[in-house]
């Protein structure tokens, strides 16, 4: 995340620095330095494929759209070769998950834009509510036409920079949007580079703020110092919040108290410091929430192991086989751990056998085998 931000970053500083270069080869060396940034990104995560488009709105907003023209159409063809070689060596994937991202879009915007005002529930674990789409709709609706009523009227300066500013976070979270179908989550880290946008449309807002009467000045001023101070305090507590793994999903786990994902990972830290007990609690309450969530029932498996109860660890792996249509060879080789344990040795060694089919290369199978099963390479 931070590395293909970092690179959209330093190509959107290179097209800047295009248009004011004064010589064609600085130009050239400005052309090719952002060109090269953008692939870069690109190639850390395919997070900001719509940044042509949101630098198309950044240069609108300040009058200079022809003078990026040829800028944008270098990166439009440099992502159409990319992502010609990305589907000829990855393939396109099958199913409808983009189609419903394209739907959901309007609405995942609307949220982050709520979340920007009003940042109270920040988490890395915050569930995907479908509620929004509609409203998302309505909203993008809404800035359609108040795009057309100021195209139709003449843009005024600060219109030109607010709009440039929610088409930058909206083409952003664009790619973002698929991710949020998939993983069901609406995380803090999908809006770093999106938030951007945010700025510059506040910026500019508070601007034409300045411009104001004196009595509506002050109290502008008033609210914008509120909100100011609100998100100084959201930061203060937020802060404290990425100290370790334990306080983020602790945090979230309390953020989202129906996240299977977030009392998985909190289970998980518990297991890394052998605190079987405290994980378990969490393990279950995640299996609980979501009985298909692999992670959490083949770890409710290994701490059942960890804790002596090898029959409980031999049904969450079945489970765990099950929900995966028996292709999750962790599972067959934790599953033949506790079938060896409960004195079954040809089931163990037929399900550590079951895990090398699918992944010969599971070293804890293959020394399972040869200490076990009697079985040479």
């Amino acid at each position: 995340d931070l590395l293909a931000g970092l690179f959209a970053l330093l190509a959107v500083a290179a097209a800047l620095q295009f248009v004011r270069a004064g010589t064609r080869a600085r130009r050239m060396l400005w052309l090719l330095a952002g060109t090269a940034c953008l692939l870069a990104s690109l190639l850390s995560k395919e997070a900001y494929l719509g940044l042509p488009l949101a630098v198309a709105g950044l240069a609108f907003a300040r009058g200079r759209l022809r003078a990026q023209g040829i800028v944008l159409a270098t990166w439009f063809v440099a992502i159409a070769a990319y992502l010609a070689l990305r589907f000829a060596v990855g393939g396109v994937a099958e199913g409808g998950t983009g189609a419903l991202a394209l739907v959901a879009l309007p609405g995942i915007f609307l949220r982050y834009l709520e979340m920007a005002l009003l940042p109270f529930d920040l988490s890395s674990e915050r569930l995907y509510d479908g509620s929004y789409v509609l409203p998302g709709w309505l909203a993008l609706g809404a800035l359609a036409a108040w795009a057309s009523v100021n195209l139709h009227r003449g843009w005024p300066q600060t219109s030109r920079t607010v709009a440039s500013g929610l088409l930058w976070m909206l083409v952003l979270l664009g790619p973002s949007a698929v991710v949020v179908i998939v993983m069901g989550v609406v995380a803090d880290r999908y809006s770093y580079l999106p938030l951007g946008g945010f700025a510059v449309a506040c910026s500019a807002l508070l601007s034409a703020a300045a411009r104001q009467p004196q009595r509506l000045r002050a109290v502008i001023g008033m609210a914008g110092f509120l909100w100011a101070a609100m998100c100084v305090a959201v930061t203060i507590v937020q802060v404290g919040t990425w100290k370790d793994n334990r306080t983020l999903y602790g945090h979230a786990v309390a953020t989202a108290p129906e996240s299977s994902m977030a009392h998985y990972r909190l289970g998980h830290s518990y297991a890394k410091e052998g605190q079987w007990p405290e994980a378990i609690a969490l393990f279950e309450r995640a299996v609980e929430l979501r009985p298909s969530n692999l992670r959490a029932l083949n770890n409710l498996g290994v701490a059942y192991l960890n804790t002596g109860k090898y029959a409980e660890a031999a049904r969450t792996f079945e489970r765990a086989l099950a929900e995966s249509g028996q292709m999750h060879f962790r599972a067959w080789y934790n599953l033949g751990v506790a079938q060896i344990n409960m004195g079954e040795r040809e089931a163990a060694c037929a399900s550590v056998e079951r895990a090398l089919h699918i992944n010969p290369s599971y070293s804890a199978a293959v020394a399972f085998r040869r200490a076990s099963c009697q079985r040479s390479d």
